[in-house]
């Protein structure tokens, strides 16, 4: 089966555009698996944005993470649908699997794709969680 980007539902909605997502900070903690992202979303490129609010302060916390890599935007180009997406048919996370003598890679695991402003990021991790409120 081919990969397939679909894009996660947030609780903004689906988030898409290159314009969408603006990287502030970004920290991994091998101690915990984890990645936090945390900066700005776009309001206008939210599709569940009642309120018609400009601009969402976001803190984007992925747990479990295997494996994660980034790449500049103009390099990576855009492959998703939107700006967050989950890669169903993921030919990576195949590939990881195949090669986990481990088993140290669950079926909670998932490949996310992450597009903001400069950077792509595609990771390997069992949840993420979405954060957001109004900018100030």
């Amino acid at each position: 089966m081919p990969e397939q980007y679909v894009p996660c539902d947030t609780v903004v909605g689906v988030i898409a555009g290159r314009d969408a997502i603006y990287l502030d900070t970004f920290q991994y903690s091998p101690d915990a698996a984890s990645i936090t992202m945390a900066g700005t979303i776009n309001g206008n490129l939210c599709s569940r944005n009642t309120d018609r609010t400009r601009w969402f302060a976001y803190t984007l916390v992925l747990h479990g993470v295997f494996a994660f890599k980034m790449t500049e935007i103009d390099v990576g180009g855009w492959r998703g649908r939107s700006s967050f997406d989950e890669v169903v048919n993921s030919s990576w996370l195949a590939d990881l699997r195949a090669r986990d003598d481990t088993h140290k890679l669950s079926s909670r695991h998932k490949h996310y794709y992450i597009m903001t402003y400069d950077q792509v990021f595609d990771t390997i991790t069992k949840s993420y969680e979405l954060s957001v409120a109004t900018e100030a």
